[in-house]
């Protein structure tokens, strides 16, 4: 009987032990990023809810809700758009239409290089030679455009209510330094401070995400003239500065999962500055370069996506096709521990190792230990797969071991039982 018992012990052990190890496998498969975090617009290098005002080109898909004035006679400019598109990016688009324009279309040598354009009424801009050269026709859009915005701005103000975690500091004399050591990394700023900086810094681990706040209700690149945002190149082992074809495929990825938000902006300015990243501005005018006295201020270029509410542009302002592939996780579901920042409170997680106060690297290519040069040791970074991109649960590899030992020590116990009782009761008759 105690030898059955022994027997039902061993089995409700092992009962114990195989269902926390799968559940952990479960939620460490599934994890917490969103799929499509900003949804259809995630598709496009111009997101528009209302109008648009745009010269030069978009190498990405671009679609604006309401009304559109493209290319200029005056000046002579026309407008392309889809140039980096590839079959399979124009098959994935709503009906394969990489120009929507829910409302009229004013148009002066609109070229759609990939896809076709979609609009509800075209205009031939007085004095253009052509409206559009390319396949075009007036239909419904197909685009949802109340229901997609009515969604980014509920995930922009969601996300941008989350507590940072990354440090933003400034390191040197107008310069403001980004830094997380996350898969899923939130930085809180103040739009008036961002403004302030001529040059912006931003380091993460390889494969990660940074969601970047900038809180306040208008955001002029200007105001400081900021000259530059540099991301860390974990294959240079420095910061780059980016530009079209800057850093190598670490910085490219970097760059594809950087996303600037702007939950309470209703204006955002961009200088001559290359903006590496998405723009998420769901409630703002967004201007890429500003016509004024004095001159204009700009063009630079958008590396990236914008997603406003409407957008305009100067001579030579582009967006390019480097689209976000970030994690976001799901800002309705409780964040879950971040695999390499463990919990000291939960049983079988190791304690945090700590180290002394970080010391700001001197500038300088090649300088070992420091920012911009580190040494062999310092430069060499986990591959994007060492461990789950985003807040995903965590592996459990610690809580293993501690099953495995209790699981050995409960089946050691339960056959000792087992043979003192069996000597007790002497042969078996």
């Amino acid at each position: 009987m105690l030898a059955r018992s022994s027997l039902a012990l061993l089995a409700v052990g092992s009962g114990l032990l195989i269902g926390p190890l799968s559940g952990t496998a479960q939620a460490a498969s599934t994890g917490t990023c969103l799929p499509s975090p900003l949804g259809s617009a995630g598709q496009y290098a111009e997101f528009v809810a209302e109008s648009s005002r745009r010269v030069s080109d978009s190498e990405g898909a671009v679609a604006i809700g309401g009304d559109a004035t493209l290319g200029d006679p005056e000046r002579k400019e026309g407008f392309s758009v889809g140039s980096r598109l590839s079959g399979s990016d124009v098959s994935a688009l709503p009906g394969g239409v990489s120009l929507v324009v829910g409302g009229e279309l004013t148009a002066n040598q609109v070229v759609p290089k990939r896809g076709k354009a979609v609009y509800q009424k075209l205009i031939k801009a007085p004095g253009a030679s052509f409206a559009i050269d390319g396949p075009h026709q007036a239909g419904p859009s197909p685009v949802d455009f109340a229901k997609e915005f009515s969604q980014l701005r509920s995930s922009s103000a969601a996300w941008g209510k989350l507590a940072a975690t990354g440090t933003v500091r400034g390191e040197q004399p107008d310069t403001l330094t980004l830094k997380g050591d996350r898969r899923f990394n939130v930085f809180s700023i103040p739009a008036a401070e961002l403004e302030k900086a001529r040059h912006i810094k931003i380091k993460v681990p390889l494969g990660a995400t940074a969601l970047v706040n900038v809180l306040g209700s208008s955001y002029d690149m200007h105001a400081n003239a900021t000259y530059g945002v540099s991301l860390w190149d974990h294959t240079a082992g420095r910061y780059v500065q980016d530009d079209y074809q800057a850093g190598s495929d670490a910085f490219k990825s970097a760059r594809s999962k950087l996303l600037w938000n702007f939950p309470q902006a209703t204006k955002v300015l961009k200088n001559y500055t290359s903006w590496p990243g998405t723009i998420l501005a769901p409630n703002a005018s967004v201007a890429l370069g500003r016509a004024g006295q004095g001159g204009e201020v700009g063009p630079g270029h958008v590396n990236g996506s914008v997603i406003a509410k409407e957008m305009t542009s100067i001579s030579g302002a582009e967006t390019h096709h480097m689209s976000f592939r970030g994690c976001i996780p799901d800002p309705e579901k409780p964040e879950k521990p971040d695999p390499e920042k463990p919990d000291p409170s939960k049983p079988g997680t190791p304690a945090p190792q700590t180290s002394g106060p970080e010391t700001p690297g001197t500038p300088g290519p090649g300088k070992p230990g420091s920012e911009d040069g580190p040494g062999p040791e310092q430069s060499k970074q986990p591959s994007p797969s060492a461990a789950p991109v985003g807040n995903l649960a965590s592996t459990g590899s610690d809580n293993m071991l501690l099953y495995t030992g209790l699981s050995g020590m409960m089946i050691a116990a339960g056959t000792l039982l087992a043979i003192r009782y069996a000597k007790r009761r002497g042969p078996s008759q």
